[in-house]
């Protein structure tokens, strides 16, 4: 982990990203930013204690600092999760895969990759 793992982001499924994308195609305004992603929000720490457990493993989380990892001036956003209120406003567009399911799904993935 880099930092201190309190930085705070947002995750999302490719197929939600692609059917927020498919529904924004069928609007006929043009010209506005929309964010598209999952407002749902987890500290990088949890991420990686959520990972680590659901690979069952008991691998210690590392934390490195930023200035040991990136060049000097680095600059990292605390929080980046998006609002996604104007896409749920114009689509109707509701997050299916949650946070869990998505790691799931990765998990199940990597291991048949190994």
């Amino acid at each position: 982990v880099y930092g201190d793992g309190s930085q705070v982001r947002s995750f999302t499924h490719v197929q939600d990203a692609v059917r927020a994308m498919l529904l924004l195609m069928k609007d006929p305004g043009r010209g506005e930013v929309i964010n598209i992603g999952s407002s749902a929000s987890v500290r990088i720490a949890e991420l990686a204690d959520m990972v680590r457990k659901m690979c069952g493993s008991k691998s210690k989380i590392v934390y490195i600092p930023y200035d040991e990892a990136f060049a000097g001036d680095f600059e990292d956003m605390f929080y980046r999760v998006p609002d996604i209120s104007r896409l749920q406003n114009k689509t109707g567009f509701v997050v299916r895969f949650d946070l869990e399911s998505i790691l799931k799904s990765v998990i199940q993935e990597q291991r048949k990759l190994s």
